[in-house]
């Protein structure tokens, strides 16, 4: 695998409201490199036959937060969305039958999106949502993060 990114925070600026902004990209190659010799063969066809596809991931996103109240822990709401396009490793059958390649064909590239929102003490407890698409199927995500400060110095 082979993968970069980048991270940038842009300066703030009074459109944000004094928000602290964030914008990345990343960018993943996933490959099989030589021979791959753990695809064994499906009943009279040959394990030769048979290939694992490379793949790929490209990400995107943008978060924001904004500080709500002062204090010696103050809070903060944060703002994420993100895009995706990826094709994930697959096995493909490169031989000759008609049906075998519909089963192994492979797959297709499919785009992906996400957003959320945390809200809580920027060094305490924070609670998180989250709803990502991708090829018509939804997830939500709900979680909490508890962080004791003086744990680890």
């Amino acid at each position: 695998m082979i993968s970069t990114g980048l991270a940038w925070h842009p300066p703030r600026r009074d459109g944000f409201k004094g928000a602290k902004t964030l914008v990345s990209l990343q960018g993943d190659w996933l490959f099989t490199p030589g021979d791959v010799g753990q695809i064994g063969a499906r009943g009279a066809f040959r394990p030769e036959d048979y290939r694992l596809s490379r793949g790929y991931a490209v990400r995107g996103g943008a978060e924001a937060s904004w500080p709500l109240w002062g204090g010696d822990r103050p809070w903060v709401l944060t703002m994420r969305v993100g895009a995706r396009w990826e094709k994930a490793v697959a096995v493909e059958y490169t031989g000759e039958d008609p049906s075998e390649r519909l089963r192994f064909a492979g797959g297709e590239p499919a785009w992906g999106f996400s957003a959320g929102a945390s809200f809580g003490l920027r060094t305490l407890a924070q609670g998180h949502a989250s709803l990502s698409w991708r090829d018509g199927d939804c997830t939500v995500l709900i979680g909490v993060t508890v962080r004791y400060p003086g744990l680890f110095p």
